[in-house]
């Protein structure tokens, strides 16, 4: 077997890699799409901005239940400040899921739909740049075998 059949395999592992990354990604789109079905949106509150980095900050939002109990949650999206301005006091809506009001998250688009977004097309990418590299390299070691 020549070296460039065994490389070939590098592609393999990482077109692999890559439908793992996806999986996820679409596991976040399940997550999403039955807090969309099961949730009940409320106004909240952004009481703090946890910095992390010179470019990136974390709001940190308060809300009221229906049944009154008060909740704190830090959002799992680091948003760029120049892209996302969220300020204290700012008034948000909040969508948390009726089963379980720790799971919650502000109803915006990219708060909502960034991780599937992100992690479907690098997993997309990663299959795609697997089964390239695996195709050259099978291609290589057919040129050099004969």
């Amino acid at each position: 077997m020549n070296a460039f059949k065994t490389a070939s395999y590098v592609g393999f592992v990482i077109a692999l890699a890559g439908i793992g990354v996806a999986y996820y990604g679409f596991r976040f789109l399940l997550e999403t799409n039955d807090l969309q079905k099961n949730g009940i949106k409320v106004k909240g509150k952004v009481i703090e901005i946890h910095q992390n980095g010179p470019m990136y900050r974390m709001p940190v939002v308060e809300f009221k239940t229906k049944e009154g109990k008060k909740h704190r949650f830090e959002s799992r999206l680091q948003v760029n400040h120049l892209m996302f301005k969220y300020v204290v006091g700012q008034e948000v809506e909040v969508i948390y899921h009726k089963a379980d009001f720790k799971n919650c998250e502000i109803n915006a688009f990219w708060e909502q739909n960034m991780p599937q977004i992100f992690l479907g097309s690098f997993g997309v990418f990663l299959f795609l740049f697997g089964l390239l590299f695996r195709w050259l390299m099978l291609r290589k070691a057919r040129k050099y075998a004969t």
